[in-house]
Order: structure tokens, then C-alpha cells, then sequence
């Protein structure tokens, strides 16, 4: 769901590097902030946003999905213990409005809870993907299909109507 161009001039090859400094770090979460906007999300849908990080000191960073002006609401998030290990992480995002300008961020200022160490924090692999709800329908399009009637039935012309039964599951009608 990310453009192959997320996160502009923070991303090279899809990898996010980022100095995290005490001149630069703030003094709040967010004062440094990697933010990726225009990204859409439909109420009552929900998705999961991945991604793998490590940062060269242990530290805490701040991953969502927010509205990307005045209100701010947040869409989901979580907050994430990051080591020198590239590690996947993972968070839930539900929103309750449609947004077309929602935006994925990363916040790697200063965390309130604890000393935030001067590092380099890498992140990588960013993807949103809309999760499927057991037990909901949802409209499937195909394009092509094959009946084979080999040693059934010979056909030149007409019409070939049938009334078949698809198996449930994944992947049928």
C-alpha cells in the first residue's frame, strides 16, 4: 500500500537511517519525526503495519498511523523497544473515519519515560496491509475461469449454462 518513493529524501533503496543526536533528538517523542502522508485508510477496515528497525544504543521509538492535521487522531500505534538486532515489529491500526491523508510515522525524539541515547536508528521494510475479518464478504473480482468437459460433451454452437457448488475457503466466490 506504500508507493515505491515512501518517505522521500529520509528513505534510500526503502532503508530509513536516521542520526539520532542530542542537538537534534528534542525534547518530546515527536520532535523528530519521520512521516510519510497521503497514505488512505477506510473506517471500519482494519490493517496491520510492519516493519524492521535497529538502532546502534537499545532505545524506545514510537511507530502509527495518525491523521496527518489539526486533531492528530491517532489511528493506531505502538510503542517499540528497539536494539542493535533487526527485528520485525508489528502494531494494529482500526480507523474509525475514512482518511485519504493519513500518515505512517516514526517519532525517535526524546522519550519521557527514560534516557534516550544518542544513536543511528535504521528502519526498513515498512508495508500496510489491509487484514481480512472472518466472516465478512468481500467483493472478489476474476478474471478468467475453465470448465472442462473432455469426454463429457461435445459443443459447436450455443449456449452452456450450469449450476455448480464452489468449495469454501480462500481464493473461491
Amino acid at each position: 500500500m506504500l508507493s515505491e518513493d515512501a518517505f522521500g529524501a529520509d528513505a534510500v533503496d526503502g532503508v530509513i537511517t536516521k542520526e539520532v543526536t542530542s542537538s537534534n533528538m528534542g525534547s518530546n517523542p515527536w520532535d523528530l519525526q519521520i512521516l510519510q502522508d497521503g497514505v488512505v485508510v477506510e473506517a471500519g477496515d482494519s490493517y496491520e503495519v510492519s516493519f524492521t528497525a535497529s538502532s546502534t544504543e537499545p532505545r524506545s521509538i514510537v511507530a502509527g498511523v495518525q491523521k496527518t492535521s489539526a486533531g492528530y487522531d491517532q489511528y493506531g500505534q505502538g510503542v517499540f523497544a528497539v536494539t542493535a538486532e533487526p527485528t520485525e515489529y508489528t502494531y494494529d491500526v482500526n480507523p474509525v473515519v475514512t482518511d485519504t491523508n493519513a500518515g505512517i510515522y516514526f517519532n525517535l525524539g526524546k522519550s519521557s519515560d527514560e534516557e534516550t541515547p544518542e544513536s543511528t536508528v535504521t528502519i526498513s521494510d515498512v508495508k500496510m496491509t489491509k487484514k481480512s475479518v472472518p466472516g465478512t464478504k468481500v467483493k472478489k473480482s476474476y478474471t478468467s475461469g475453465r470448465i472442462s468437459t473432455q469426454n463429457k460433451q461435445t459443443f459447436t454452437y450455443g449456449l452452456f449454462e450450469a449450476r455448480v457448488k464452489v468449495p469454501k475457503g480462500q481464493g473461491y466466490l
